[in-house]
């Protein structure tokens, strides 16, 4: 629970920014010429990729951990109604 609480997003953002310059240097490799014309073109989209990957990773990271939260609040608050604790 401690976890989710402090989760920020940053973790899964920083993996998806990593993913987005991957699979950009993996498409510059497949399907476009490593010509120096070309170079500015890629530097700018591939930074755009990444800031991009990096703003929906972080949104996504933020959303999993609130459902994390709300899934575990349901357990407890069931836990609590089954009155295991009651005196």
């Amino acid at each position: 629970m401690n976890a989710a609480l402090k989760e920020c997003g940053c973790s899964l953002g920083a993996k998806s920014m990593c993913a987005a310059l991957g699979g950009s240097i993996i498409w510059r490799f497949l399907y476009s010429s490593w010509s120096v014309s070309h170079w500015l073109a890629f530097v700018w989209q591939s930074i755009l990729a990444v800031l991009a990957a990096g703003v929906i990773g972080k949104l996504l990271g933020l959303t999993l951990a609130e459902a994390r939260l709300r899934s575990i609040e349901k357990q407890i608050r069931k836990f609590e109604s089954k009155g295991v604790w009651k005196v």
